[in-house]
């Protein structure tokens, strides 16, 4: 019988630059008597003839008593990541005419292996700044990695997140800096996520996300606004007026209150330095009605000042007083009925209503419960006295 050709399956990385060989092994079952002429073609699958290897249409000669043979087929060498590829050699009889041998498989495939990595931007990178930091603030550099021997990266870029332009980064070295610092509010950003990739000079990375936080300063000032707190002239000393003072301040930092300046700093003063005024000493309406402080509030940097204003509220706390006294006398002529108008005065300034409580001879008189005009029932007779004990 003939011996029986086979050529195998090769492959090859690629490499970067030049020339590789996927090396299609040709083998007999058994050496030949003579010399056998095999033509060889190299035929495209995902590959692309001279671009990503060589094409060759050629013979070879198994010399007489050989069992083997190599068909080179030369792979041309790139930085470009892509997917393996693949070609095929397909083999036949130089001379149709001349069968010397039979062929177990007449095509073999060749793969191209792809050894080019695409740069990868390190992940979790976290940088911060300082809000309002001028322009041209350094804040680092990105980093990257590529398993390519000899990587310069290029052309870095920021490719989302980059609100209005806050930031800029250098193509070259990864550099990012602050482009506009009065973009840069911790109050109305506290940080940024930046889409980054980079580029080994052909392949670009996937994007990754670098976090820049912002650093709260205390750039803004407290405020306070003036406020209206009313209290009962009755409270006791220690007791709330009213809910804390209220005050706001952008960056969060703690306040401090204090009263500056006013009419009632002996009276009404603030607990244990919280911002809740209280009753230091008893207040009364008939003295005061009205309590009017300036409050400062304090960031340690910045001040704000407000009119906290403090309305006492009367309450019924003063016996009224009878002008002249707990015993009067009055004269009355005969035959009429009016006595006197009863005057009585209250510093509460309350609504008074008069009456007659005791005494003998009440019956005998009436008062007029608004006005206070006392008078007699009937009208008295000199000559005829009707009281308890007949003197008039």
């Amino acid at each position: 019988p003939l011996p029986v050709l086979s050529i195998g399956n090769a492959s090859v990385e690629e490499g970067h630059f030049g020339n590789t060989y996927t090396n299609f092994n040709l083998t007999l079952d058994k050496a030949s008597g003579r010399d056998l002429n095999i033509a060889y073609i190299a035929e495209a699958e995902t590959a692309t003839s001279q671009i990503d290897y060589e094409h060759v249409d050629s013979t070879l000669t198994i010399i007489k008593g050989m069992t083997n043979k190599v068909i080179p087929v030369a792979i041309n060498g790139d930085r470009l990541v892509e997917e393996d590829e693949t070609f095929k050699v397909v083999l036949n009889y130089a001379d149709a005419n001349d069968i010397t041998f039979t062929m177990n498989n007449e095509t073999a495939s060749g793969t191209i292996i792809n050894d080019d990595y695409l740069p990868v931007i390190d992940i979790q990178q976290l940088f911060s700044i300082e809000e309002n930091s001028s322009d041209g603030t350094i804040i680092g550099n990105i980093t990257a990695t590529d398993m390519d021997v000899g990587t310069e990266f290029s052309n870095w870029t920021i490719t989302a997140g980059n609100i209005n332009g806050v930031f800029v980064l250098d193509v070259i070295t990864g550099e990012i800096s602050v482009n506009d610092g009065t973009l840069l509010d911790f109050e109305t950003r506290e940080n940024y996520n930046l889409f980054v990739t980079v580029s080994d000079g052909l392949n670009i990375s996937n994007s990754e996300i670098v976090v820049i936080d912002v650093i709260n300063l205390n750039d803004n000032q407290p405020v306070i606004e003036d406020q209206v707190l009313q209290i009962s002239e009755d409270a006791v000393i220690g007791v709330n007026i009213g809910a804390p003072i209220v005050a706001t301040d952008a960056d969060n930092d703690s306040l401090t209150y204090s009263i500056v300046a006013g009419d009632g700093t002996d009276v009404i003063g603030f607990e244990n330095g919280s911002s809740q005024l209280i009753v230091k000493s008893q207040l009364d309406f008939e003295n005061t009605q009205q309590y009017s402080l300036t409050v400062q509030v304090n960031d340690t940097v910045y001040i704000d000042t407000a009119v906290i204003t403090i309305n006492i509220i009367n309450v019924n706390d003063n016996d009224p007083v009878i002008n002249g006294g707990d015993s009067q006398s009055f004269d009355v002529d005969e035959n009429t009925t009016y006595v006197a108008d009863i005057v009585a005065t209250d510093s509460d300034n309350d609504s008074l209503t008069y009456s007659i409580t005791s005494g003998v001879d009440r019956d005998r008189f009436s008062i007029d419960t608004t006005s206070g005009a006392l008078s007699l029932v009937s009208a008295p007779d000199f000559e005829n006295p009707a009281d308890n004990d007949g003197d008039n």
